[in-house]
């Protein structure tokens, strides 16, 4: 995400610098995307455990999980079997992008 968030902000830099000085963010390809409203408890609880990674020799192995419920418990954030699997979609994201 850091990344997407990177080329979002070179390229409003790069329209500030434009003659006409208007920021056009809506049409930005670059632009980083909204969250749904439904997905919003899923994606702030992943700011949060997306420093808790298992790693190994070869790379990232995924979440502790451990880690995962406490973080979760700290913030008062239920653990719902639909958060969980929407939690492991962006932990199999993350380790297939960290693959390529």
């Amino acid at each position: 995400m850091s990344g997407r968030r990177q080329e979002y902000c070179e390229a409003c830099r790069k329209t500030q610098t434009q003659a006409d000085n208007k920021i056009k963010c809506k049409t930005c390809e670059a632009r980083c995307p909204e969250i749904m409203l439904e997905n919003r408890e899923v994606w702030q609880l992943w700011i949060y455990v997306n420093t808790q990674w298992r790693v190994s020799n070869s790379g990232i192995v995924g979440l502790d999980y451990t880690a995962v419920f406490a973080i979760a418990e700290v913030y008062g954030i239920e653990l719902t079997p639909t958060l969980c699997r929407k939690i492991k979609a962006l932990e199999i994201y993350e380790i297939r992008r960290q693959e390529v």
